[in-house]
Formats: structure tokens, sequence, C-alpha cells
């Protein structure tokens, strides 16, 4: 199975480069349409999906793939932290992000993995999305990433970008609903310490 998801590496690529400089640019409708991009079925698989759960879904199983890169195998989200690492000198050159590279990653993240759990829920009426850097930091002393983006979304609600491009399907409530179905079940269940 590996190697069927290792051909989404490329396009995890792509996603997390335009994906960050959407937010950089607070262009959540660019965002939304990497997301929600409509795929059609293949032969190995004959369920038509949005683009995001399949990058989630691919982004899930290589994750223990990447432990087995040199300094990666220590790690609580080697992808993630390998993706961290290998993405930000390019955006960096093309958007000067500097020090605000690693809040705009997280906050890529956290969306990506709650758009997948929406979809999840929607489908399965189960909660699962692919868990990045902001899953260790949700631990960390202070406010986590997570909580920060949740705290915004809060402030705005139905005006809140991501909200106004029509991820969660338009709605604040649907998204309050994923994400403290997400914090609960996936993000306070992880065990690392």
């Amino acid at each position: 199975m590996i190697w069927v998801n290792l051909r989404w590496y490329p396009l995890l690529l792509v996603m997390y480069h335009a994906g960050i400089a959407a937010l950089e640019g607070k262009n959540h409708k660019s965002l939304a349409s990497i997301f929600y991009t409509k795929l059609g079925s293949a032969e190995y698989d004959d369920s038509a999906s949005y683009f995001v759960q399949k990058a989630g879904n691919a982004a899930g199983e290589l994750a223990d793939a990447f432990k087995r890169i040199p300094d990666h195998e220590r790690q609580y989200t080697p992808l993630s932290e390998y993706l961290y690492k290998l993405v930000q000198p390019e955006l960096d050159d093309m958007l000067f992000l500097g020090k605000g590279y690693e809040d705009v990653f997280d906050e890529f993240e956290i969306l990506f993995a709650l758009v997948v759990a929406d979809l999840k829920k929607q489908e399965d009426s189960y909660v699962w999305g692919p868990i990045g850097r902001f899953g260790w930091k949700n631990r960390r002393h202070g406010t986590s990433p997570f909580q920060k983006l949740r705290n915004e979304a809060a402030q705005y609600k139905n005006n809140w970008g991501p909200i106004k491009a029509g991820m969660f399907g338009g709605q604040y409530e649907r998204y309050e609903e994923v994400v403290e179905l997400y914090q609960k079940e996936i993000l306070t269940q992880l065990r690392w310490y």
C-alpha cells in the first residue's frame, strides 16, 4: 500500500506549497478550491471524492514510512516535520514569510485535517483527519495552534475566511461541531509523553 500512496507525495508537496501561499495571502477561496477539487473514480477505487480526502488518506498512510528517513525516526509526526523543513526555504524565498512561516504552516495543516474530518463525518459519521505538527503542540503550555485557530473562528463565526469561502458547507456551526469532535476524539487521545 505504501507504493500506491507514495504517488501522492508530489501532490502533497504541491498542495502544501499552494495551500500555505493561499493562507499567507488570506485567499481562502483558493484554499477551498484546492481542497474541494472533485476527483473521479479510479479503476481500483470506485468512489468519487474530493482531492483533500485522497491527500489526507495518503498522508495518513505515509506517516509511518517517513519514520525510516534519518533524523525522523523518533518524531511524532515525521511526514509533517519533513514537509515543514522541505517547503520552508522555497516559500520563504517567494513570500518572505520569515518567522511567520511556522504559524501559517500550522494553520494550513489544521485546516487540512479539519476539512478531511468534516468530509469523513458527513460520509461515515465519525471523525478522522491527518495529524500534523499541531498535534504535539496541542499539549504545550500557552495557546496551541489548534486553540488559536479555534479562537479566531469563534471571534468571526460566519464571517471567518474559511467559512465565507465555503469550507465546512459555509456553516460555522458545522465547523464548530467537527472541531469539537476532532479535539475530543483525536487530539486528546494522542499519547505522546
